[in-house]
């Protein structure tokens, strides 16, 4: 089935409808408490470009669960009257989900500007900090079917060997 509507008409029909703030005006909300930066980036932009200090994190793919007070996932941060500032790592994200949320009847919500962006944001603030990755507890084994040092033997194992000693199946 052809598309119909293309994402780029969605984007510009949705910032006709939205409020808007630059990175300055969002970052100045944020400091006077009068705001809560919700990031829409999901989890490897997270860890590959770091996170915005203070911001609330919100995977786009989770917003509208997280916002509705009826849904058995939401989040206390979205029942506020602050302004909501959401943002993502391009701008066409949340421009999207700024619309919805608007949908959805909340007026607290505005979008972050794309011009600088998330790129702008970490830059007038505090640069972004990187997640720390758990360390390692065990290593890899070279031989797929041995288990990594350090774990219980995997489930099978046994049975496996077994297997590799018959004889293979003759046609016939």
């Amino acid at each position: 089935m052809p598309v119909t509507q293309p994402v780029s008409e969605m984007i510009a029909a949705a910032r006709l409808l939205i409020n808007q703030v630059s990175v300055h005006e969002a970052a100045e909300l944020q400091r006077l408490d009068a705001a809560i930066l919700i990031d829409l980036r999901d989890v490897r932009e997270l860890q590959k470009m770091g996170i915005v200090p203070r911001a609330f994190h919100a995977p786009r793919g989770m917003l509208e669960f997280w916002a509705d007070p009826d849904s058995p996932y939401h989040k206390p941060v979205f029942r506020t009257d602050k302004k909501l500032v959401l943002f993502c790592a391009s701008g066409l994200r949340s421009a999207l989900a700024a619309r919805t949320l608007q949908d959805m009847g909340m007026d607290n919500v505005l979008d972050m500007e794309p011009a600088g962006g998330l790129s702008d944001l970490t830059v007038r603030s505090a640069p972004p900090r990187k997640r720390p990755r758990p360390p390692r507890t065990r290593q890899r084994s070279s031989d797929p079917f041995l288990p990594a040092q350090g774990c219980s033997p995997r489930r099978g194992t046994a049975s496996r060997s077994r297997l590799q000693d018959r004889e293979p199946l003759q046609a016939g």
